[in-house]
């Protein structure tokens, strides 16, 4: 696993908190290493990881500690046509109760 920015949280609700400028995500198969390079380059994202599966862990500009700002910028992604899945990365595992 990648070193992820723990000074940079942002609270999603309740005791859900998330790294701001850390995400996760996978590309649709058969998408080409110049096209993933593009959409990093597009969205000045930097690679921190990847999996062998091809599970990518991404930085990203902070957006701030704003919670809507934060989960707009994952939608956005998300919507990409490259992306497979894209979601944010927990800071802590959620508590059951």
């Amino acid at each position: 696993m990648p070193v992820f920015d723990t000074s940079r949280i942002v609270i999603l609700g309740g005791s859900l908190r998330a790294f701001r400028t850390d995400l996760s995500l996978t590309f649709k198969e058969n998408l080409s290493d110049s096209a993933k390079a593009a959409f990093f380059a597009r969205h000045s994202m930097s690679v921190i990881g990847v999996t062998p599966t091809g599970r990518f862990f991404v930085r990203i500009p902070d957006p701030g500690s704003s919670p809507d700002a934060f989960v707009q910028i994952v939608t956005r992604i998300r919507g990409e046509p490259e992306i497979a899945r894209a979601g944010w990365i927990l800071r802590d595992e959620p508590s059951v109760k």
